[in-house]
C-alpha cells in the first residue's frame, strides 16, 4: 500500500544528514529560497511605507516659515499638549516605528532562511534563528497593537468629552469652513463706501472705518464665525469706542427682528482695549455680499 504524500504538496527527495548535521534536500532548498525572496520583497515594502510618515513630518517642518509645528484634530482645532502627542504617535511616529521595525525583522529572518540554502551543515541553526526573528516580530506587533488600541481608546474618550463640553466645536463641517475661507478672501466695502475690510489668503486682514485702520490676523472657526486678533493703541481705543457702541446698538435693533423670526441672535462686539484684542465675529457670505457682525459689505471687483 502506497504511503500518503507529505503535507504541502512536496514530492521531492527526502532531507539528508551530512556529518551528523541536518540538511534540506534541493527541492526543499528551492522552496526555502523562494520564501526568503518573498520575505525580502515584503521587508522592502515595509521600509518604504515606514519612511512615508517621517517624510510627511520632515516636509511639514521644511515648509514652516518661522512658525510652530501644527497638526489639527478632526474638529479643526490645533492639537496641543497631549492631543499633539496622540496625533503624532497614532498617525505618524507609531506606524512608522511599527513598519520600519517589522521590515528590519522580516529582512533579518529572510537572511537566515537564505543561509539555509547557501550554507552546508547549519540548516537547523539558521532555521531556528529565522523562526526566532519571526517570533520577535509578532511579539512586537502584538505589543504595539495593544499600545495603539489603548491610545485610540484614550483619544476617543478625550474627543467625546471635548465634544460634550463644546458641542459647537465638535460639529464643525470642514467642507463649509474651507468654502468660507475661500469666499472670504478679497476686499469688501459698505454700500456708502466708508468702511472697508480686506481679508488675505495668508490669514492677515485690514479694516478701515473712517480714519481708523486696524491690521491683524484672522482664522475661520466654523461656517458662521471668524476669530480676529489685533493690537490697539490708546488713541485707537478712543476712536473705536463710539464705533463699537453704535454697532452694538444696531445689533440690538437687529436682534429684536431676529427674535420675532426665531433666528439666532448676533452677539455684541466686545469692549475694545489697549494692547492685544481677540474678537469673534459672525460672518455670512452670499455671493458678493458679506454680513460681518450684521454689517453688510459688498465685494470690490
Amino acid at each position: 500500500m502506497a504511503s500518503a504524500p507529505p503535507p504541502g504538496g512536496y514530492t521531492g527527495a527526502p532531507p539528508h544528514s551530512t556529518g551528523g548535521a541536518y540538511e534540506f534536500s534541493e527541492p526543499q532548498n528551492q522552496q526555502v529560497s523562494n520564501l526568503a525572496g518573498n520575505m525580502r520583497a515584503v521587508s522592502y515594502i515595509l521600509f518604504f511605507l515606514g519612511i512615508l510618515p517621517l517624510v510627511f513630518i520632515m516636509q511639514h517642518l521644511w515648509q514652516l516659515k518661522g512658525g510652530a509645528f501644527v497638526l489639527h484634530m478632526p474638529n479643526g482645532e490645533p492639537a496641543l499638549g497631549f492631543n499633539l502627542f496622540l496625533l503624532l504617535f497614532t498617525k505618524y511616529i507609531g506606524p512608522a516605528a511599527l513598519l520600519l521595525l517589522s521590515g528590519a525583522v522580516v529582512n533579518g529572518a529572510a537572511s537566515h532562511f537564505q543561509k539555509i540554502v547557501s550554507t552546508k551543515g547549519s540548516d537547523m541553526p539558521h532555521l531556528m534563528s529565522a523562526l526566532e526573528r519571526l517570533r520577535i516580530m509578532f511579539f512586537m506587533v502584538a505589543i504595539l497593537l495593544l499600545v495603539f488600541m489603548a491610545l485610540w481608546a484614550i483619544d476617543t474618550i478625550h474627543m467625546y468629552m471635548a465634544g460634550r463640553s463644546t458641542p459647537e466645536v465638535a460639529q464643525v463641517d470642514s467642507a463649509k469652513v474651507e468654502k468660507v475661507k475661500k469666499d472670504l478672501v478679497g476686499t469688501w466695502e459698505t454700500k456708502d463706501g466708508k468702511n472697508h475690510v480686506k481679508f488675505q489668503e495668508d490669514g492677515h486682514y485690514e479694516a478701515k472705518n473712517g480714519d481708523l485702520t486696524i491690521k491683524g490676523t484672522y482664522k475661520v472657526i466654523n461656517d458662521k464665525e471668524i476669530e480676529q486678533e489685533f493690537e490697539l493703541s490708546k488713541a485707537d481705543v478712543d476712536v473705536m469706542k463710539p464705533i463699537v457702541k453704535a454697532t452694538n446698538e444696531a445689533i440690538d435693533a437687529m436682534n429684536k427682528l431676529l427674535a420675532v423670526a426665531k433666528s439666532e441672535p448676533v452677539p455684541h462686539l466686545p469692549e475694545p482695549k489697549e494692547g492685544k484684542n481677540t474678537w469673534k465675529s459672525t460672518v455670512q457670505i452670499d455671493g458678493d455680499t458679506l454680513k460681518l457682525n450684521g454689517t453688510e459689505y459688498h465685494k470690490k471687483k
